[in-house]
């Protein structure tokens, strides 16, 4: 994790940021909204903050575009976005904004709000560390991700001392993980490989740990390691763990916390699963894979009423079932003629009261 070595304490919030330059910018071509100084505030794992304060060039163009985005506030072309620089003069895309502005009688103006993602930034990277994907996860310690990774990220080394470290091979890729258990950090590099490209595995990678432990498990710093020698930064944000939704993991059972190849059997499935599915024009999903949607629509049902997560399982159980078995499947030993004496039972009942509606129809 060579990269993301350097960037491991954006992690730790809440963090200030003190900014010696921030901008507000419009649409592309146009001028900034306003140029300052201020701070970008990292809340948690999901909360991102700013405050910019100085004054504009030009107070009516400022004015004009501020207008102009509260009279589209559908439209997202029409949000802002944030620029800013740290005290050592890195620069960092701080993301898409709706400013609250409180206009000065003096010299500063203030503009407030929150960003719809981390920072990003982009640096030269050496080329041992190119073509590569690197991934930090907060996994919260306690939880049954945390015992199980503890235990699975580990390989000997020297005699009966471990490492947390384990390689996965598959895909065209050696891919590796490492478990901080002390500080509850999942890092994971990924050489590129045909299968394992870059831009798509950043997401891919979390499909698998969302459906085998039951929760909403992205990537909260993340590192696109070009071959051109650059590398794309980004601090996203990162869902906090249920409490409710331990019946939703996939991985389960009496051996759940002492089968190391099992789990990473598992693993490597459900990645070239998603990996190797294809749309309908035969090119890879950027987006998260439609088996790993409906995993995420229970787990986020599961803290709503009974009643939504039951039609939401039941919808979601469903959908599984017609996207793994073809329609025209019949299980081994089904009486078809009794299917089709149902089916007939059935269509007779509604004709029946189709041709005699309830008095209270009449």
């Amino acid at each position: 994790m060579a990269v993301l070595d350097h960037w491991r304490h954006l992690l730790n919030t809440p963090k200030t940021l003190t900014c010696k330059k921030m901008k507000l910018l419009a649409r592309d071509h146009e001028e900034p909204i306003i140029i300052g100084t201020g701070e970008f505030n990292i809340i948690d794992n999901t909360t991102f903050r700013y405050t910019l304060r100085g004054r504009p060039a030009d107070a009516a163009y400022t004015f004009h575009q501020l207008k102009r985005q509260r009279e589209n506030p559908y439209e997202s072309l029409m949000r802002f976005r944030l620029v800013f620089w740290d005290e050592d003069g890195v620069e960092y895309a701080g993301g898409w904004t709706v400013p609250h502005v409180e206009p000065g009688s003096g010299d500063e103006w203030i503009f407030s709000g929150e960003t719809h993602s981390g920072p990003w930034l982009h640096e030269p990277c050496d080329a041992s560390e190119s073509n590569a994907t690197e991934l930090i996860f907060a996994i919260p310690r306690g939880s049954a991700a945390a015992l199980c990774l503890s235990r699975f990220v580990r390989m000997p080394h020297e005699g009966m001392k471990h490492i947390p470290e384990y390689v996965l091979h598959t895909l065209g890729s050696d891919i590796a993980f490492h478990y901080a258990s002390a500080v509850g950090l999942l890092s994971v590099n990924v050489p590129a490989s045909a299968q394992l490209p870059l831009t798509f595995t950043e997401n891919w990678i979390a499909e698998p740990l969302r459906i085998m432990f039951g929760q909403l498990i992205y990537p909260r710093l993340v590192a696109r390691n070009l071959p051109d020698g650059f590398s794309h930064i980004s601090l996203r944000p990162a869902p906090d763990f249920s409490d409710v939704t331990g019946w939703l993991t996939l991985w389960s059972g009496e051996n759940a916390l002492t089968d190391q190849i099992g789990f990473w059997n598992l693993y490597a499935q459900i990645l070239s699963y998603v990996a190797l599915s294809r749309d309908s024009g035969g090119d890879p999903n950027f987006d998260r894979n439609k088996l790993t949607r409906l995993y995420e629509e229970v787990i986020q049902a599961a803290s709503g009423s009974r009643w939504v997560w039951a039609l939401t399982t039941a919808s979601s159980v469903e959908a599984i079932t017609r996207k793994l078995i073809p329609p025209d499947a019949t299980r081994p030993g089904v009486d078809m003629e009794a299917i089709k004496a149902l089916s007939v039972h059935i269509d007779a009942g509604r004709v029946t009261r189709a041709s005699n509606p309830p008095r209270s129809a009449l």
